[in-house]
């Protein structure tokens, strides 16, 4: 799969993964809405903080729109109140 991000075309073997990673508030999930634009794909997400209902101001969640329209995993999954960690995800 061949992919555009940002004026630099990636080439992904397939089956295969892109991993998007950085600081927080550099576009992660701008350049995610882009790719599910292009290409069938699914997100992971593996945000401390998009993964409980509840935290869109300050998390960049994706809106409702986009939610519906890509499959996404690991967003608004959990209430506040439940404890997760890197080992639970992992599992």
């Amino acid at each position: 799969m061949r992919v555009n991000i940002s004026g630099q075309e990636i080439v992904i073997p397939m089956p295969g993964y892109l991993v998007l990673g950085g600081p927080t508030a550099v576009g992660k999930t701008a350049i995610s809405e882009q790719l599910a634009g292009q290409h069938d794909i699914e997100i992971i997400s593996a945000d401390s903080r998009q993964v409980y209902r509840g935290m869109h101001i300050g998390t960049a969640t994706p809106n409702v729109d986009f939610l519906a329209k890509i499959p996404h995993h690991f967003i608004n999954e959990l209430n506040p109140d439940v404890v997760w960690s890197a080992g639970k995800f992992y599992k």
